[in-house]
Formats: C-alpha cells, sequence, structure tokens
C-alpha cells in the first residue's frame, strides 16, 4: 500500500493529516466514529458531526483563522482545508 503524505499550504508536513493517520488504524476508534465527519486542528480532533455543513459552520465559528484537516471517518476522501480558503 503506497503511504500519502499531505502537505499544508506552506508545503510542510500537516500535523492534523498525521494525527488522523495514528487514529484510523485504532479499529474502536474508528468503529465509533464511522460516517461521521472529523476535524483536527493543532493534531486533536476537535469537532465531529454527521452533517458536513454544520462542521464546516462549527470549525468556523470556534476555529477562526486555524489550519484544519476534516475527514470523513471510514472513507479515504479528505479535505485539508486552510481558513484562508473558508
Amino acid at each position: 500500500m503506497k503511504k500519502e503524505i499531505i502537505e499544508n499550504l506552506d508545503g510542510e508536513i500537516d500535523p492534523n493529516v498525521v494525527a488522523y493517520d495514528t487514529l484510523k488504524v485504532n479499529r474502536e476508534w474508528v468503529k465509533k466514529h464511522r460516517g461521521n465527519w472529523v476535524a483536527f486542528v493543532g493534531a486533536q480532533v476537535v469537532l465531529e458531526d454527521s452533517d458536513f455543513r454544520q462542521l464546516l459552520k462549527r470549525l468556523n465559528e470556534e476555529y477562526p483563522n486555524k489550519s484544519a484537516f476534516l475527514q470523513k471517518v471510514g472513507e479515504e476522501r479528505t479535505l485539508p482545508v486552510d481558513s484562508v480558503l473558508r
């Protein structure tokens, strides 16, 4: 399996992605959060919601001007989000 490294907008390895990669191998964590969107800020899960738009709204309200990584648990669809783009 090829390992992908996702970089942030500054070209550095994103610690939020590393945090997700660490959690996604934990079967219990995946089972508990499967199907929900999670938001990582500062290499920590800070928000979780089943509705992407609600998660993004809360992220903008609670973590303005912070780089974040959004992931739907159990799917390989990833969204690195920088506050500049929101």
